[in-house]
């Protein structure tokens, strides 16, 4: 049996060491085995001597074939909506009437319009909402968590006004935001990332100069009995904090893929959407982050100094 190692290699190979969970062995990537059956004893590799192969810390080096992989499942979730699982989504020939909630409680999106496509598009293999402009997602009855962390995967096609909103919360007696365009120089077309904020926190665009319309991994972390503020990472990367201080009003409609005044729409995709009702750790933060970054193949994305820019996060 013969090893070959490379500081080339990108995708990491599936082979940890026990009793470590590192997927790379301190002395490089483990880059693949010239034989179809390499011999196994104990669940460890060995060499063609039966010797146990090892790291130079002394860890044996194991294939497992049952590697489990952390997914929100392992949160308490408030609304968890995932375009690949296609079980969650009602349709007529394609056309989206809701998007079911995989947290448990029920938080059904009602589509509004007939421009909701489901089986037209695809993300990395897998299948994402096809929003055009002039249809949304809606959901009724609704109080946003006063903490809580919005983990939203979603590209934009197109922005005509700067009003044009990726997710909203509407109504509750004026205590309300969206998280729009934000485009003050009037530049179609281009999506800075404001947080637009009625009685809330403090309006603030958090990317001014350069477009975000991704396909990216948009979070608003809503930190109101600990912080005060608000803080927006895209990608894993901090885009800073503004005030936050008073939660959104009961009986609010959450919004996505238009604004409060249900009148500007952006056109694009959505592929999963997942609110928890906490401020997340930075580890957890992390994990989502990893977790929607291979799911979705935005891991080139992730900063390299990520903890899982190259391996997604284990359960």
């Amino acid at each position: 049996m013969s090893l070959t190692f490379t500081d080339q290699l990108d995708k990491p190979s599936e082979i940890t060491t026990i009793p470590n969970q590192f997927i790379r062995p301190v002395f490089g990537a483990l880059y693949g085995f010239d034989t179809p059956q390499t011999p196994v004893v104990d669940g460890a590799l060995t060499t063609e001597l039966t010797e146990p192969l090892t790291t130079e810390l002394g860890d044996f080096l194991a294939f497992d074939e049952n590697v489990a992989y952390w997914t929100p499942a392992s949160l308490t979730t408030e609304n968890w909506y995932d375009a690949a699982d296609t079980s969650t989504i009602t349709d007529t020939s394609s056309v989206v009437t809701q998007w079911d909630d995989k947290s448990g409680n029920a938080n059904h999106l009602t589509a509004v319009g007939s421009s909701i496509f489901t089986d037209r598009r695809t993300r990395n293999s897998s299948n994402v909402m096809d929003i055009e402009e002039g249809s949304y997602f809606r959901k009724t009855a609704y109080q946003l968590p006063a903490d809580c962390s919005i983990f939203m995967m979603a590209g934009i096609d197109s922005i005509n006004v700067n009003t044009d909103a990726l997710l909203a919360i509407r109504g509750g007696a004026s205590n309300n935001f969206q998280f729009d365009s934000g485009d003050a120089v009037g530049v179609q077309d281009q999506f800075f990332a404001r947080f637009n904020a009625t009685n809330i926190g403090t309006t603030n665009t958090f990317s001014p100069t350069v477009d975000q319309k991704g396909p990216s991994i948009y979070e608003l972390i809503f930190d109101l009995n600990g912080d005060g503020d608000l803080e927006v990472f895209i990608d894993g990367t901090t885009f800073g904090t503004t005030a936050y201080t008073a939660q959104c009003g009961a009986n609010s409609e959450l919004l996505l893929f238009t604004n409060r005044s249900l009148n500007q729409y952006p056109d694009g995709c959505a592929a999963e959407v997942i609110i928890v009702p906490s401020v997340l750790s930075t580890t957890d933060r992390q994990k989502m982050e990893g977790y929607l970054a291979h799911k979705w193949g935005l891991t080139a994305q992730l900063d390299v100094s990520h903890p899982y820019k190259t391996s997604r996060p284990l359960a």
